[in-house]
């Protein structure tokens, strides 16, 4: 029944992580604002050199960008570490893995994938040209997916965490336990 603890955490590490980088790289965006409005003199005298607030705002709203795809990169290789990491645990966990959860954090795997390899690199490549509507588009495709990944993830979490109320398995796993934990006799 272990596995369905380290699975559980797992699970909840990379939910939590992708929810946190989510509210960092959206707060990203809005600090080029926020230090625009509350800029000190010597940094208002920078923001002129730079031909105007307009101007600033894209050099830094690109700067930005950059940090954000470099950010997104790196976080897509760690979510295939935790994703491989619960297929590991449910495969040699010693424990009946649940279905649902199994195939749901395949489905995460794909999802991430797709991210990977496809929209992460063409967003960014699109980023650096002036915007346009295909990438908003995938802009609008990566958040979509990124939401049914923790939406997945979640219902794989819940699997992990209901207890199964069959008594007869229930015995045969705590037999099962105690045969294995017994000395011979």
């Amino acid at each position: 029944m272990h596995y369905r603890r380290l699975a559980s955490f797992l699970m909840g590490a990379w939910l939590a992580a992708s929810v946190l980088l989510d509210f960092c790289v959206i707060q990203n965006f809005r600090a080029v604002d926020r230090f625009l409005d509350t800029a000190g003199v010597s940094a208002a005298q920078q923001v002129h050199t730079l031909g105007g607030r307009t101007e600033a705002r894209t050099f830094l709203r690109l700067e930005v960008a950059e940090l954000n795809a470099f950010l997104f990169e790196q976080w897509e290789i760690f979510q295939f570490v935790f994703g491989i990491s619960i297929l590991g645990v449910f495969i040699f966990g010693g424990g009946e893995a649940p279905r649902a959860a199994l195939v749901l954090t395949i489905v995460m795997l794909g999802i991430l994938s797709v991210q990977r390899f496809y929209l992460t690199p063409e967003i960014t490549r699109l980023g650096r040209l002036p915007i346009d509507a295909h990438f908003w588009m995938l802009h609008g495709i990566s958040s979509g997916l990124e939401l049914l990944k923790l939406s997945l993830g979640l219902v794989a979490a819940g699997t992990l965490l209901v207890r199964h109320t069959d008594r007869k398995r229930f015995v045969r796993e705590h037999e099962k336990m105690t045969r294995a934990t017994s000395p011979a006799a």
